[in-house]
């Protein structure tokens, strides 16, 4: 009786040695990311393919990875494990992120903008309201640099000077454009992974254009014409070859405007001598000539988004950015631009100015910034790292050459392309857009340039808005 009690201590120490072997675990990780290993116990979601809460991620760490939200607007652009994605290197991009996950144990999340934070004011205030409360709803935020100085004075982004350079970008023009465009009181506050370029242009439905008969703008520019004098015959001309209820300038005044004062060697605002240049001499005389051509502009013409007239084929020209043309929410829905019957052609320039010398405002830029975390200060750095080590960071060759695959997804006709190529890297920084007056508000210069002109006077107007400027731009400047 005592040797069988013996022998039934010995078997419950063995099976207690086998227990303690086994540590209590299913079938280990099978390396396919995370799929059920074959017994039925699915990864609980850290990816690893292993049922047990908190497992080594495989770099020694056992603890659960940190997740890096990273919100934007249209997260199909730059989620590269989206099936939707539409950026380019998606294979290199997905390696990218599991590398830095693996790394960093960390979790890239993309997400989009909520319903109620939509483009536009609403987005400023959520982000300030969700710093207010505590509660940033993401660790990097892409947003518009129109917005950036009332959310960097409510607190809400942090600086980012002492991390440029630390974890990628080893072309230093792609850190300097995203430092040009966010620049405020000392400090920088976004990035970009790519270097910022002029996308504006007079855009030309050619279709309508072929009809009309007349010469294709573009044809002067080449030839070294394309000056205010011809571009007030050209639209003359054109004119008088439309029909009814067709119009040869589209949009609004300011939209040329903005872009022709720094051809005339002017500004609207001169942050190099920290002074508001609308209504000086260079602005005066770009002013002029649209008072001359005021009445050649549609009726109701929108600021981006295109009238229904324009839509419609109806419109000859309408100035804009190549973002426009194919967005489903802009222009993409006309039917002369999905036949690919779009050109485009520089804004004119005046007597005397040279083509080398064509240069373009930078003016509401996206950028991605740092939200700021009060809780957990050290994710700061963190949420910046993650998301440098998750761009290509490619050559300016390569990114040249990525952006005219861009332009060639735009255009049906080299011509086009390669104009757009010849005036896209000069630029400077506009400020009228960054000092927090909103354009849409009764003292912006836009609202008072477009009311100027179809009044018949600017000079009134632009005296009346110079105060405000002159205030908003010295608390801007304010270190």
């Amino acid at each position: 009786m005592k040797l069988k009690k013996f022998f039934s201590i010995i078997l419950m120490l063995l099976l207690g040695f086998v227990l303690v072997a086994c540590n209590g675990t299913d079938t280990p990780d099978p390396g396919n990311g995370g799929t059920d290993p074959g017994n039925g116990d699915v990864d609980p979601g850290n990816g690893d393919g292993d049922t047990d809460p908190d497992p080594d991620p495989g770099n020694g760490n056992t603890e659960p990875p940190t997740e890096i939200v990273i919100m934007h607007g249209a997260p199909n652009e730059v989620d590269p494990r989206r099936d939707d994605f539409s950026g380019r290197e998606k294979a290199a991009r997905i390696a990218l992120h599991e590398e830095v996950e693996k790394e960093l144990n960390v979790k890239i999340k993309y997400e989009a903008y909520p319903a109620d934070a939509p483009w536009g004011p609403q987005r400023s205030a959520k982000i300030i309201d969700w710093h207010t409360i505590g509660q940033p709803r993401a660790d990097i935020y892409w947003l518009t640099t129109i917005w950036l100085k009332e959310i960097v004075d409510s607190g809400a982004i942090v600086p980012l000077d002492q991390w440029y350079g630390q974890y990628g970008d080893p072309y230093d023009v792609v850190y300097e454009s995203g430092k040009t465009v966010s620049n405020y009181k000392g400090q920088h506050w976004g990035a970009n992974p790519e270097p910022f370029r002029g996308e504006n242009g007079l855009f030309i439905n050619l279709e309508l254009l072929e009809e009309i008969g007349v010469t294709n703008p573009l044809t002067y520019w080449d030839e070294g014409t394309w000056t205010w004098d011809t571009f007030t015959s050209w639209v003359a001309e054109a004119n008088n070859a439309l029909g009814a209820n067709q119009h040869v300038l589209g949009g609004v005044p300011s939209r040329y405007i903005q872009n022709m004062i720094p051809l005339n060697n002017g500004r609207i605002i001169d942050n190099v001598l920290g002074q508001v240049a609308f209504n000086n001499n260079r602005a005066h005389e770009v002013y002029n000539l649209f008072l001359e051509l005021k009445d050649f502009f549609e009726p109701g013409g929108e600021y981006d988004s295109g009238s229904a007239a324009w839509k419609a084929g109806n419109v000859l020209v309408h100035p804009g950015s190549l973002w426009l043309v194919r967005a489903s929410n802009r222009w993409g829905d006309a039917d002369f631009i999905k036949n690919d019957n779009i050109g485009v052609v520089p804004f004119p320039l005046p007597k005397g100015a040279s083509k080398d010398d064509y240069i373009q405002p930078l003016a509401g830029e996206a950028i991605y910034t740092v939200a700021t975390n009060t809780a957990n200060p050290a994710k700061e750095e963190l949420a910046f790292e993650v998301w440098t080590r998750v761009q290509l960071w490619d050559s300016p060759e390569v990114l040249e050459d990525a952006y005219e695959d861009r332009l060639i997804s735009i255009f049906g006709d080299m011509d086009y392309v390669n104009v757009m190529k010849e005036i896209s890297g000069n630029v400077y920084l506009e400020l009228n857009e960054q000092l927090g007056i909103s354009a849409f508000g009764s003292t912006s210069w836009q609202v008072n340039v477009n009311s100027g002109i179809a009044e018949g006077s600017v000079r009134a107007r632009m005296e009346e808005i110079l105060p405000v400027y002159r205030t908003a731009l010295e608390e801007y400047l304010a270190e």
